[in-house]
């Protein structure tokens, strides 16, 4: 049965062992118009700081004794992170408050809550739904084997390298605005934002890329130092654009930059190359491994609900 927030507001709020108080207002995302948390008048128990009740932990709604009940136990509520009166609802809150119950976090996948459109309380969905999510990106696997390729043709055809490199912009732009969209969630900005400030980026990136075509034919620079200029350009814009996208464009950056460094030293460069890309990418796999592990073990409740 569908209750509009409005109507609720008064109820009370019964936890497992007792009422902790009445509902006194709401934290509405305005992003994704919904009710994020219940905020809880506790009178003098817990007075000073927030009491915020996540929709995981509301349970069943009594209209006729206006009552609420909550999945959760006094002692979980008064041992939660604590927020201020005055203080408003940080990303640092959300993360250490989620972190306490176990609670899939709702910024975590594409849809309105997490990797699901509604609530799901059964955590062995949570487990599939992660492991799904971070069990195959090809994103990252797709740049090396690009990156791999243009280094290829800019050692053994450099004359012709230059719309491959400008072909890679487009798609190391086009990667990341694909993976930061997926993670638009937890950012709390708009796709406009998002996709104007990697047009920016991998715009300027093409401009130098286009300059140093330039310098070759002012005789300023040959073909052989304008391609390392090029790899130690995409190195700099795809590192730099790891902060924003994530860790694996932080990889695939020290990838290309390594690749100008021992193209500049080394003749017969590319068994290293491929060797390093390897490297990487077990490496890769491994840090998903254990940040996939670390994921699931914050999943586990301080205690049983």
């Amino acid at each position: 049965m569908l209750n509009k927030a409005k109507a609720l507001k008064g109820f009370t709020l019964d936890s497992l062992d007792g009422a902790i108080g009445k509902i006194n207002e709401f934290y509405f995302d305005d992003l994704h118009w919904t009710i994020r948390y219940v905020v809880a008048d506790t009178g003098n128990w817990l007075a000073g700081r927030q009491v915020l009740i996540s929709p995981y932990a509301l349970a069943d709604v009594n209209e006729e004794e206006k009552s609420i009940a909550i999945n959760l136990t006094k002692k979980q509520i008064e041992d939660s992170p604590s927020l201020d009166s005055d203080k408003p609802v940080s990303r640092h809150f959300e993360e250490d408050y989620y972190g306490h119950y176990g609670w899939p976090m709702y910024w975590g996948g594409p849809y309105l809550w997490g990797a699901y459109p509604y609530i799901v309380r059964d955590r062995e969905k949570w487990r599939e739904s992660t492991q799904a999510e971070k069990a195959w990106d090809p994103h990252f696997f797709v740049i090396i084997l690009l990156s791999i390729i243009g280094v290829a043709i800019t050692d053994y055809a450099p004359t012709a390298s230059w719309a491959y490199w400008i072909f890679m912009v487009a798609a190391l732009g086009t990667s990341a605005v694909a993976i930061e969209k997926t993670l638009l969630h937890r950012k709390d900005v708009s796709f406009t934002k998002l996709w104007v400030t990697q047009l920016i980026h991998w715009g300027v990136t093409l401009v130098a890329i286009l300059l140093s075509f330039t310098f070759i034919k002012t005789g300023r620079m040959t073909n052989e130092s304008s391609g390392l200029v090029i790899l130690l350009i995409l190195s700099l814009s795809t590192f730099l654009d790891g902060y924003h996208v994530g860790w694996r464009f932080y990889l695939a950056g020290i990838f290309l930059g390594i690749t100008a460094v021992l193209a500049a030293y080394f003749e017969e460069f590319m068994w290293i190359m491929l060797v390093i890309a390897a490297t990487i990418i077990v490496f890769s796999i491994y840090l998903e491994k254990y940040l996939m592990a670390n994921h699931n073990a914050i999943q586990e409740p301080d205690g049983k609900f």
